[in-house]
């Protein structure tokens, strides 16, 4: 059965068919192409609030759910929430006059990783380890995981126990988003430097008054906030955040990691070690429930503006 697009309605279940009818001279479609087994539904993206106020604006805003769907629009957004966009996803997105992180289809961090140490006696000093997927490769077995039929069910059982009963260090997979943190580079588990889905990175995180301290940039087009975290652990997550300020705007090594991965739209985790930009993770996909407090409504606000940026705003607006 081919999955239906939908209309994003905020705040509730999108469960509602949108209408399939060419995009009207009166207004401006945008199509938020995701994969069909994405839990857009219950995650809280980005890409939720800017739909509210693209809507708002005069905006139709339809989500396309899976490679044999299609909805006309005058533009679509790539947020196929995986590592690396799908052939079937990509030749979707080609049929779109205008494709928003149309290029952003990889988005590993081999791609990108200007700390990454490559043998054990490379360097010295703190390392982490990390997946080299989006998201400590979450986002690829959840979707795993909700395939149907019986193969995909028990393939992704297979996997469940794997990860429970075999080090991570040869599955590639962690519990908790947690990435492992060694004093040398010595003490990393030798499978590591020979799984591909894994790599070891430079801990860069700087320390003080008993926090870790990173950036965060969220950007569409031209439009752009950079936030600086005072956090209580380095492990991603909302529940390590203790304040949040705005900064000084992202630097150029950001902005060649972004050129270099071609987002558009999306968010980049950063920190200044020894007056050196360095990126720790880069998504087109951004997700947290901290986006809806009042501390980012502005920023959201102007990432939304970016659509019109780039496309023009509908006709009446």
């Amino acid at each position: 059965m081919v999955a239906q697009p939908y209309e994003f309605v905020p705040g509730r279940s999108m469960t509602t068919p949108a209408d399939r009818s060419a995009p009207s001279a009166a207004s401006r479609t945008v199509a938020i192409v995701v994969h069909e087994f994405d839990p857009i539904d219950t995650r809280p993206y980005i890409v939720d609030l800017l739909a509210a106020i693209w809507r708002a604006s005069g905006w139709r805003v339809v989500v396309v759910r899976g490679p044999r769907d299609f909805a006309p629009a005058d533009v679509a957004i790539n947020h196929v929430d995986l590592t690396r966009t799908p052939a079937s996803y990509r030749a979707l997105l080609a049929r779109y006059p205008r494709v928003v992180n149309g290029t952003a289809i990889d988005i590993a961090k081999r791609r990108y990783s200007t700390a990454r140490v490559r043998s054990a006696g490379e360097t010295a000093g703190p390392v982490i380890v990390k997946t080299d997927a989006n998201h400590g490769g979450v986002p690829e077995a959840l979707i795993r995981a909700a395939r149907r039929g019986w193969w995909p069910r028990l393939a992704a059982r297979l996997e469940r126990r794997a990860v429970e009963r075999l080090p991570w260090a040869l599955t590639g997979r962690f519990g908790n988003n947690h990435y492992p943190r060694f004093e040398r580079p010595q003490d990393v588990p030798w499978p590591v430097w020979f799984n591909p889905r894994l790599l070891v990175e430079r801990f860069v995180m700087p320390v003080a008054d008993g926090a870790f301290h990173k950036r965060r940039w969220l950007f569409f087009g031209a439009r752009e906030t950079t936030i600086a975290l005072r956090c209580s652990t380095y492990v991603p997550g909302d529940d390590s955040v203790l304040s949040t300020t705005l900064c000084d705007p992202a630097p150029e090594p950001l902005r060649h990691a972004r050129r270099l991965l071609g987002l558009e739209y999306g968010s980049a985790d950063f920190v200044i070690h020894d007056g050196e930009a360095i990126a720790l993770d880069l998504n087109r996909t951004p997700a947290s429930a901290a986006y809806a407090k009042p501390f980012y409504a502005a920023a959201i606000r102007d990432l939304a503006a970016g659509l019109d940026d780039m496309i023009g705003p509908p006709p009446h607006a």
